[in-house]
């Protein structure tokens, strides 16, 4: 549960790049190898190390490309598990990324609230801008701009690939607070989770219109994305995992292989018709079809 907009991360995170770095300094040292400094043996470990990832999308080259929030760095991985680090001024506390309409990938700056970009070949540049504050999900909408949740400022922006930003918000008691992850549905329309005080799953179209769903499934949603059914899947708060149409309709899912505590965390469509999703301290994924039929790996 987030209770303010300072981001409180999970101690989880805290091990991944200690372990990453330990894990790659104790592999034996072949005999080429023999002759290197233990200097130059950490700074090949911190080079290749994963620190706090947080979003990961497939990249325009074939790899995978993610940001590492604790190192201020934008890793990238080949199916083959080679990883390899790109660091700039322009990434500080990357979140989520996406790849962009521009054969680019685009992550969002947590830390000092701006959307940086970063090219395949590691060249990085980032945008500001009074309408980024404190900008968390991020994804490419159906009319080839960026959209993003402003954690800071309870609002959803767009910006260009030139870095013009418009924002938009939902005004009232039932306004946004707290927006997290977005996707692009298969409506036409961007799809976000809200989980600050408000348990609700929200639509906008490209043209600003808000439409904020709730339920008593809800309880702080966090990642989702498109499904294979026309659908947009969520993990949830309540340790399951929730679908909901584009008219709206919401439903729980809750089965053996989701695990109680903490709950799922990422959640993305696999090439099988299925959802996949992530059980962090359980250490394994899990797969869900459509019907609610759960398989932990």
């Amino acid at each position: 549960m987030r209770t303010s907009t300072t981001r409180r991360w999970p101690v989880r995170y805290l091990w991944l790049g200690t372990l990453a770095v330990v894990a790659t300094l104790l592999q034996p040292a072949s005999t080429a190898a023999a002759g290197r400094s233990i200097g130059q043996a950490a700074a090949q470990a911190a080079a290749n190390a994963i620190h706090r990832p947080q979003g990961i999308t497939a990249g325009p080259d074939g790899a995978l490309w993610f940001t590492n929030q604790s190192s201020d760095s934008i890793g990238r991985i080949t199916t083959g598990g080679n990883v390899s680090n790109f660091t700039g001024s322009g990434i500080d506390g990357p979140q989520q990324i996406t790849t962009g309409p521009d054969g680019a990938l685009w992550f969002t700056n947590y830390d000092n609230s701006s959307i940086g970009r970063i090219t395949t070949g590691g060249k990085v540049s980032s945008f500001t801008d009074k309408g980024i504050s404190r900008p968390y999900g991020i994804t490419t909408g159906p009319d080839g701009d960026l959209w993003f949740t402003n954690y800071g400022n309870n609002t959803i922006g767009r910006m260009t690939t030139s870095g013009v930003v418009t924002d938009y918000q939902k005004q009232g008691v039932n306004g946004i607070r707290g927006p997290y992850a977005i996707a692009a549905g298969p409506d036409g329309a961007l799809w976000f989770t809200v989980n600050f005080d408000v348990n609700a799953i929200g639509r906008i179209t490209t043209s600003g219109k808000i439409t904020l769903y709730s339920s008593g499934a809800l309880s702080f949603p966090d990642a989702l994305t498109a499904g294979p059914d026309g659908a947009l899947w969520f993990t949830n708060g309540t340790h399951a995992i929730g679908r909901i149409t584009t008219s709206g309709k919401i439903k729980s899912f809750s089965r053996k292989g989701i695990i109680v505590s903490p709950p799922p965390d990422g959640i993305t469509a696999g090439p099988d018709g299925a959802l996949w999703f992530t059980n962090y301290y359980d250490d394994s994924v899990a797969r869900m079809t459509t019907a609610g039929v759960v398989t932990r790996f």
